[in-house]
């Protein structure tokens, strides 16, 4: 039995009474607030960015993959199936919402259908998107033209990220085991601030924005990552131990409040401390995910709803009722995609179908 081996024999995961379809819910939730203050540029949303952030929402997205995404490869039974659970969980439902929105293009581009259809900017869309290459081309042809942004669904660049740390998933966890754990962790922790610090600094300094979207990618992600990986790892020390550091993370995020830069090296275990807090130890506050998985959903198909309905004059008309409407909107999208789509490519042990029992 390796080290890593016993450390999980005695970690006692919790995988049936969690909070983390709730957190992931919220999280996406939170993305979508945001998105709506953003791309409708409506005043009566203004004030979402004051108490909602999507930066450190897709942060936690990240915490919560590396520990679960880790938790799903150790209990795969080959590196086929764990490969076969990733497409099948993140593929099916991408690759609906990629040709919802070409097609769906054709009603509300402001060229003319066979313009629309015979534009070579049409087929780089699909192959670029359906590739995870969104930032290639992120438009469709005449599609939102008018609107604040131009972008068909810019919210799937995290979606790259997930893909890019799924495939190296394998590689992570054999260093892990062949070498220190900690060791290894902690390196990949330091060169992902290293690498994000860098690329910000060089923004700053050069004033081109491209440096941001380097920074960003997963190089500058995986601390997030590794702190779930470490959660994961360490799931006995961090229970043992959880009321001291929930206390020290408050504290830090305190001291982040008031003067970022002075522990910006430390804010991915901060913040991963407190998600897998909240995921793993705070108080069971219910089966979110009995119904289906619906924060994957609400994710992908947030973004074009809202550009769609800015692209109608929706939020113009009437702000609220644009809100009421993108939310039932979404949601209902969301839940379609669980079970017309996402539902039907999991294998049958998958803990979102298993039968409830009738109480």
């Amino acid at each position: 039995m390796t080290g890593i081996e016993e450390r999980m024999s005695k970690s006692m995961i919790n995988t049936k009474q969690n909070n983390y379809d709730l957190l992931r819910l919220a999280f996406a939730l939170c993305v979508f607030l945001v998105h709506l203050s953003i791309l409708t540029q409506s005043p009566s949303f203004s004030w979402i960015p004051n108490y909602f952030n999507s930066k450190i929402a897709i942060d936690s997205f990240f915490v919560i993959s590396g520990f679960l995404i880790t938790l799903s490869y150790e209990n795969s039974k080959s590196l086929k199936n764990y490969y076969s659970k990733r497409l099948r969980r993140i593929y099916p439902a991408y690759f609906a919402v990629i040709i919802l929105c070409a097609v769906g293009g054709v009603f509300i581009s402001v060229l003319r259908w066979n313009q629309y259809l015979n534009n070579k900017e049409l087929v780089k869309y699909i192959l670029a998107n359906l590739s995870f290459l969104n930032f290639l081309h992120p438009n469709l042809p005449g599609v939102f033209v008018h609107n604040y942004l131009n972008a068909v669904n810019g919210a799937l660049w995290t979606i790259k990220i997930e893909v890019m740390f799924y495939l190296t998933v394998p590689i992570i966890i054999y260093l892990l085991k062949r070498y220190s754990t900690i060791v290894i962790l902690i390196l990949m922790y330091v060169f992902s601030v290293l690498w994000m610090m860098l690329f910000s600094m060089l923004a700053y300094k050069t004033g081109k924005l491209y440096y941001l979207d380097i920074a960003r990618q997963l190089p500058g992600q995986l601390s997030f990552f590794s702190v779930g990986i470490f959660a994961y790892y360490y799931h006995s020390w961090l229970k043992k131990n959880n009321v001291v550091l929930l206390l020290l993370s408050l504290l830090g995020c305190v001291v982040f409040y008031f003067n970022p830069a002075i522990i910006s090296f430390l804010w991915p275990s901060i913040l991963g401390i407190l998600v897998i807090y909240a995921g793993s130890f705070a108080p069971y506050l219910g089966n979110f995910g009995k119904y289906g998985d619906v924060s994957y959903g609400v994710y992908i198909f947030h973004f074009p709803t809202i550009q769609l309905l800015t692209s109608l004059g929706l939020f113009s008309y009437s702000p609220w009722l644009g809100f009421i409407s993108a939310g039932l909107m979404v949601l209902s999208l969301a839940f379609l995609s669980w079970y017309l789509i996402e539902k039907r490519f999991l294998f049958s042990q998958s803990h979102y179908k298993y039968v409830i029992p009738r109480a």
